[in-house]
C-alpha cells in the first residue's frame, strides 16, 4: 500500500524518484552526481530523512531540473482575486 504524502516534501521526493526511474539513473547515480553517499540517497527517498532545500536542489539538477520557490501571501477570507 502506498503511503499517503503528508507534507511537501514527500510530494517532492516522491516526484524526483519518480523522474530518476525514468532516466534510468539508480541512487548510486545519484549520489555519485551529488557527492552524497548511496546510504544517504536511500534515507531521503525512503523520507528516513528530509533533505535540505540545498540536497533537493542538488538531486534535481542531476535529472536536468531547476528548483524554484515561490512564496505567495495567502489571502484573507474576505479577499477577492
Amino acid at each position: 500500500m502506498k503511503k499517503e504524502n503528508n507534507n511537501i516534501t514527500d510530494e517532492v521526493v516522491d516526484y524526483l524518484i519518480e523522474l530518476r526511474k525514468e532516466e534510468q539513473m539508480t541512487q548510486q547515480d545519484i549520489a555519485d552526481a551529488t557527492g552524497m553517499k548511496r546510504a544517504n540517497v536511500a534515507r531521503i527517498e525512503s523520507k528516513k530523512y528530509t533533505p535540505t532545500l540545498d540536497v533537493i536542489r542538488r538531486y534535481a539538477e542531476c535529472l536536468g531540473l531547476e528548483v524554484e520557490v515561490s512564496l505567495k501571501k495567502k489571502l484573507e477570507k474576505d479577499e477577492t482575486i
